[in-house]
């Protein structure tokens, strides 16, 4: 069925606007983008302690929102000898890595004992940044009831609660 003249001429009128918003569209977003990256940038330089390296350009300036300014201190950064590192679940102590986590909990706990998951915590892992302690526990603790589901630990009730072998 062919298309009429009005029908063409709504199309193409339709065709150009979708293409200007695109192209509206995506001048923001990399304006926006760019304006975020040079924020992370200056933030990473503050906390290594280097002065700025990049300026923000005129249109990623005028992209950022305006927020309050920040009235946090600024610290001074820790020395990297002293820094931990962020939790990663993945990053077992040597003497547990060819083990899936819920093997090295249970391994981790001898026969006749029961340990918290804070205890667990010492022995599976390096020390790590505390701000990372409730997603440490929180994954020990659903790989320690995963496996008392399977019957390799017991769960001992009490504040903190403690697993035990089965």
């Amino acid at each position: 069925m062919p298309l009429t003249s009005a029908v063409k001429v709504q199309l193409q009128q339709e065709h150009t606007r979708l293409q200007q918003e695109r192209d509206r569209l995506t001048e923001t977003v990399t304006s926006q983008t760019a304006a975020t990256i040079d924020q992370l940038v200056q933030h990473i330089d503050h906390l290594l302690g280097v002065p700025t390296q990049i300026e923000p350009t005129s249109k990623a300036q005028s992209a950022q929102p305006k927020s309050k300014p920040s009235t946090a201190k600024p610290s001074q950064p820790a020395p990297k000898s002293t820094e931990l590192a962020g939790f990663d679940a993945a990053k077992i102590k040597p003497a547990f890595q060819s083990s899936k986590l819920m093997n090295a909990i249970v391994k981790a706990i001898k026969p006749k004992q029961s340990k918290s998951i804070d205890q667990l915590l010492e022995d599976l892992y390096e020390p790590f940044d505390t701000a990372d302690l409730k997603k440490a526990r929180m994954s020990v603790a659903i790989a320690a009831n995963h496996a008392v589901r399977k019957g390799l630990l017991q769960k001992i009730q009490g504040k903190p609660d403690r697993f035990a072998r089965a």
